[in-house]
């Protein structure tokens, strides 16, 4: 069973990720985007890189981690294919990303996302587990 899925939105696309705890809800938002940018099974681990990202509650650190991640792909050309995540608190996080270098000849891009928006973004603690909602700008 897949551990998000997709909403529709005018002009735009967007995901719902639900998990049972912080950590994993941020992984799995971080393996979604990556999903809508390029088939995350193609993706190998051949290094690792440190990443801090901070917010002001967790919705603008959703917000901001994902966009991070989208910097990495669109600036550097990274793929994130395993995230470990480090210290995770409301106005902060460190992870490690497992991932490689885009190389066109492998790796075959699924759709273009131009940017993670506050619009609709939330993140919220529901049943025992946690839920967020994010629009992207594709």
């Amino acid at each position: 069973m897949t551990p998000y899925r997709l909403i529709e939105h005018t002009a735009d696309g967007g995901m719902v990720v639900e998990a049972a705890t912080l950590e994993a809800l941020f992984t799995e938002a971080a393996m979604a985007l990556m999903d809508q940018i390029v088939e995350p099974a193609g993706i190998q681990i051949r290094r690792w890189r440190e990443v801090a990202v901070s917010g002001s509650d967790w919705t603008d650190l959703m917000v901001n981690w994902l966009r991070e991640l989208l910097y990495l792909f669109n600036g550097e050309l990274w793929l994130t294919g395993q995230v470990d995540m480090g210290r995770l608190a409301s106005t902060g996080l460190e992870a490690r990303l497992g991932g490689e270098t885009f190389e066109a000849t492998r790796h075959h891009v699924k759709a273009e996302v131009k940017a993670v928006t506050y619009h609709q973004a939330k993140v919220t603690g529901e049943g025992g587990g946690w839920r967020a909602q994010v629009i992207f700008d594709l």
